[in-house]
């Protein structure tokens, strides 16, 4: 299994970025933490892989670096429209709801969320649904479609999120002690 996943994580790696393959075919162990491996790819990215050989369920996560705080005031809110439009369809999978029930319809969930650094995509399934989650979470990240005629629905729906959390106390709060801890940073 675990030559499996890693051939498997590589796999998405290399397709979600498309340039280069394994930098090495082999993984380096964490000697601080068993059963933690990673590997970077030619193309810079980092792959990392996290045993736990007793779990009944497997997990991806992809994080694209990114986020809300490389956005200009023009821009605001790109990254968290970009998450939202890599669900809206594939060639494989028209829709939303193609996507999200072949993970759901066997137990498992699919979500993206966008921070202020990256915009992260996670699946997680039974382990016997490996393969499918990992063509599911590849599908996506390389083939999303990004059609002009959804354009404008993801806009109104990250524009509501936005002043849903413009509304919410602990979003506020959340914000302007960021703004005071990090006034001047880049951060």
């Amino acid at each position: 299994m675990r030559a499996r996943l890693w051939v498997a994580v590589v796999m998405l790696a290399s397709a979600t970025l498309g340039s280069g393959g394994p930098a090495r075919a082999d993984f380096q162990g964490s000697p601080d933490e068993p059963g933690l491996f990673s590997n970077r790819l030619q193309n810079g990215m980092l792959v990392l892989v996290r045993e736990r050989p007793s779990t009944e369920v497997a997990a991806i996560s992809v994080g694209i670096r990114g986020g809300s705080r490389d956005e200009e005031p023009e821009t605001v809110g790109a990254a968290h429209f970009m998450e939202h439009m890599y669900f809206q369809g594939t060639p494989k999978r028209a829709t939303s709801q193609d996507i999200d029930r072949e993970i759901t319809s066997r137990g498992g969930w699919l979500n993206a969320w966008t921070g202020w650094e990256s915009i992260n995509f996670q699946v997680v399934v039974p382990d016997g649904e490996f393969d499918r989650a990992l063509d599911v979470i590849s599908d996506l990240l390389v083939n999303s479609l990004f059609e002009e005629s959804k354009i404008d629905k993801e806009r109104r729906v990250v524009l509501e999120e936005l002043n849903r959390r413009l509304n919410s106390p602990s979003g506020h709060v959340q914000d302007v002690f960021a703004q005071t801890i990090f006034a001047g940073h880049p951060a």
